[in-house]
């Protein structure tokens, strides 16, 4: 009966692994979503729980939205077997952070007497059956 308690209790009383991401962006200020959850404005930190391929998206106005794949690549401590060591025996905590940053590029408004010039011809072309 002690003895179970005892395990219970140590057990109640081992480390955990926590994972973050941090997204950082050049000019700072951008919204950022990760696999279509919005996870606030960059300088962001937010926790997560997968390894792998996720969507990360910044998006901020006057800017071009940056989207792209990137890879949370699992350190040794959290590949089988040893996570099974460093999730549930290990009795400090890891903290473990994946950095990302982005350089967001600003965006360009098309040259409005190059837009009439296009239109134009476009409306040329429509009327002679081109």
């Amino acid at each position: 009966m002690f003895g179970c308690l005892g395990l219970l209790a140590a057990l109640a009383m081992v480390g955990c692994v926590e994972r973050t991401i941090t997204v950082r962006s050049d000019p700072p200020g951008a919204r950022v979503y990760l696999d279509d959850v919005e996870r606030g404005e960059t300088p962001v930190t937010f926790p997560f729980d997968f390894y792998g391929h996720r969507e990360l998206v910044l998006q901020k106005d006057g800017y071009e939205t940056a989207k792209e794949i990137i890879e949370v690549k699992a350190p040794i401590h959290s590949v089988f077997p040893l996570d099974i060591f460093f999730d549930l025996i290990w009795p400090l905590t890891i903290e473990e952070d994946h950095p990302y940053e982005v350089a967001l590029q600003e965006r360009t408004r098309p040259d409005p007497d190059k837009l009439l010039f296009r239109a134009r011809q476009l409306r040329e072309r429509l009327q002679s059956g081109q």
